[in-house]
């Protein structure tokens, strides 16, 4: 071989042993990690708008406190009267010898017993009841004005005799009492009603109700079977009645006097007429009369206070409503100038209050005036009976007058005596 092809062959070694070598070495190296994605760019976060800070809560008080209820008209009133009643207790105590002297119609005991007792325990006033009747301490309070000396502080009567009486003199004070106005209280009769007549607008308030009873007719029911108990006043016309009655004489001042004006208002003449010509016999005595029905000398007397007829536990009476029952009213008025101005006043609170008008009823069987006190019996509920309104001034001091002067021509021309 020549040298150009040893040159040859010795070339081709030598690359072969360069490229082994080669090999060798890359073979002892862990081959490198291939390049990581590039990491993507994250999107930007939204920006959080900066809200306002949330309020505080209030905190709770310690003890809370509950809301107070609005003061009602009603509590208005009851503490401006308590008020008052006390300043004019305080000053009653301290004039005339701490008392009232009070001029009062019939004795009626245990009235006047509980209602002293009452003053006294709750105001520290005693109550000096002087009775007689209208005419004569009508007399006795026109002595002591002509005098000039006046010892009694108070004056009760009924408005026949009151009204006419009042417009003689200036006799009373003008004053309403906060009882007679208390809210929510709802009557028979208002109080103050006398006040509100044109023929004694003048006085003002000098006169008011104060109590009240009932009068009507009574029948003894041993002789009034119960398909005879009359259902109206025509009832009584009918021949079954006839001398079976007595009846309030209406020539007189009464409860006679006040139906016959009330009947002859309504129902005329004729039906007067007929009525006494149906063999009625008159009395002028209610105890009596009542007697004379419980014993059973007559079927009915009308005229009778439901007291009376009550009195008779026991009795076969019942008292009856055909209507026309009369509502008598008892009046009071403060003298002006008495000795106790205070204590009067405290008086005439006391007859119009709650708690007086309940003595009245429980002690002196008076019907109250005022309907939130509950009645002690039937016969004590107005709202039972049909009562008629009580007489207006013209008719206590004119019509019945007229009333008694035509009942007494009429009569006479029936034969009464």
């Amino acid at each position: 071989m020549g040298k150009i092809a040893l040159l040859r062959v010795l070339g081709v070694s030598a690359l072969v042993f360069v490229w082994s070598l080669f090999l060798v070495a890359c073979a002892g190296q862990a081959p490198a990690p291939a390049p990581a994605p590039p990491t993507p760019t994250a999107a930007p976060a939204p920006k959080t708008s900066t809200a306002p800070p949330a309020p505080k809560a209030a905190t709770a008080p310690s003890t809370p406190q509950a809301a107070k209820p609005a003061q009602t008209e009603g509590d208005k009133w009851k503490a401006e009267y308590d008020a008052e009643m006390k300043k004019l207790a305080d000053d009653a105590k301290k004039a005339a010898g701490g008392k009232v002297v009070v001029l009062f119609g019939a004795s009626i005991p245990d009235q006047e017993a509980e209602s002293t007792k009452y003053f006294k325990e709750k105001w520290g006033v005693d109550i000096v009841f002087v009775t007689g009747s209208a005419t004569q301490n009508m007399a006795k309070m026109e002595a002591e004005l002509a005098a000039g000396k006046i010892t009694q502080d108070y004056f009760e009567s009924g408005p026949a005799a009151h009204y006419p009486f009042s417009l003689r003199a200036d006799y009373f004070l003008d004053y309403a009492p906060p009882a007679a106005k208390e809210p929510g209280v709802k009557w028979v009769a208002d109080p103050l009603a006398p006040g509100k007549e044109p023929a004694l607008a003048k006085l003002g308030n000098a006169i008011i109700y104060k109590d009240s009873s009932i009068y009507g007719a009574g029948i003894n029911t041993n002789l009034v079977p119960a398909d005879r108990v009359p259902k109206n006043w025509d009832d009584l016309l009918d021949p079954w009645w006839k001398g079976k009655m007595i009846f309030y004489d209406p020539r007189v001042t009464g409860s006679g006097n006040s139906w016959y004006t009330k009947m002859y208002q309504t129902k005329g003449e004729e039906y007067v007429r007929k009525y006494f010509s149906n063999g009625v016999t008159l009395v002028r005595d209610i105890p009596v009369g009542s007697r004379q029905l419980a014993t059973g000398e007559f079927a009915m007397f009308y005229g009778a206070s439901a007291k009376w007829l009550a009195s008779f536990t026991g009795a076969p009476i019942r008292f009856i409503d055909p209507g026309a029952m009369l509502l008598n009213i008892g009046t009071g008025s403060i003298i002006k100038g008495g000795p106790n101005t205070a204590a009067a006043k405290l008086y005439q609170n006391f007859l119009v209050s709650k708690d007086g008008q309940e003595i009245q009823m429980k002690y002196g069987d008076k019907p109250p005036l005022r309907l939130d006190v509950k009645p002690n019996s039937d016969l004590n509920d107005l709202s039972k009976w049909n009562v008629l309104k009580p007489f207006s001034y013209e008719d206590e001091t004119v019509t019945k007058a007229k009333m008694r002067e035509h009942a007494s021509k009429l009569l006479a021309e029936l034969g009464f005596k």
